[in-house]
């Protein structure tokens, strides 16, 4: 796929971030025609351009003049802020609208976390996209393995528990057995001397 001219992917990530409200997002091919008949330059163009474009595609009269603080600091600190900010909210953006299509659900923070890793410097959105998807699927590969540690940690304690409680049982089961084995034996001793205690009463004395 052919690199985008950067005026021109300037325009379409701003669209493309008005994508999850359900706004229509031009290809960039009509993006790059609108161009050409204004007779803008697809590699730069200026803010009062970049919102004629914005409101042509949008059809509203918002303004999203992405300001250029260069004059408040230095022109290569301001620059490499501004870089920064817009490929980590295009990231984000990208991230949450590619892990939904996965069918995938992240949170917040995971969201940051993965868009603050990604390597944005390719021109080419489908590129982006294909590092943003190897990120998430090696972010949810890691959640998985630590999900599958912790499950079979709590298998084992489980395991643990039910050993030690069924052991517990079996030897109260025993000594209980034990004990009604015993009460049995002494009430039989107990018995058999009643018995021949009786007997004794009813023994006829010898003749002297």
């Amino acid at each position: 796929m052919t690199t985008l001219p950067a005026g021109i992917r300037r325009v379409y990530n701003a669209l493309y971030k008005r994508k999850s409200s359900g706004a229509v997002v031009p290809t960039p091919s009509e993006i790059k025609q609108y161009f050409e008949a204004q007779g803008f330059d697809g590699e730069s163009i200026n803010d009062e351009e970049f919102n004629q474009v914005i409101h042509h595609f949008s059809g509203s009269g918002l303004s999203v003049i992405e300001h250029d603080d260069s004059e408040a600091m230095p022109s290569g600190k301001a620059n490499a802020n501004t870089t920064i900010t817009n490929d980590c909210i295009d990231n984000t953006e990208l991230v949450r609208s590619t892990a939904q299509s996965l069918g995938i659900v992240l949170d917040t923070q995971e969201i940051s976390d993965i868009a603050a890793n990604v390597n944005n410097s390719s021109d080419d959105l489908h590129d982006s996209l294909d590092d943003i998807k190897s990120a998430i699927i090696a972010f949810v590969r890691y959640k998985s393995s630590l999900n599958s540690q912790r499950i079979n940690q709590v298998v084992e304690e489980i395991n643990d528990i039910v050993t030690d409680e069924f052991t517990s049982n079996s030897r109260q089961l025993t000594q209980g057995l034990q004990a009604i084995n015993r009460n049995m034996q002494q009430q039989n001793a107990d018995f058999k001397r009643k018995v021949n205690a009786a007997i004794s009463a009813f023994k006829v004395p010898t003749a002297g």
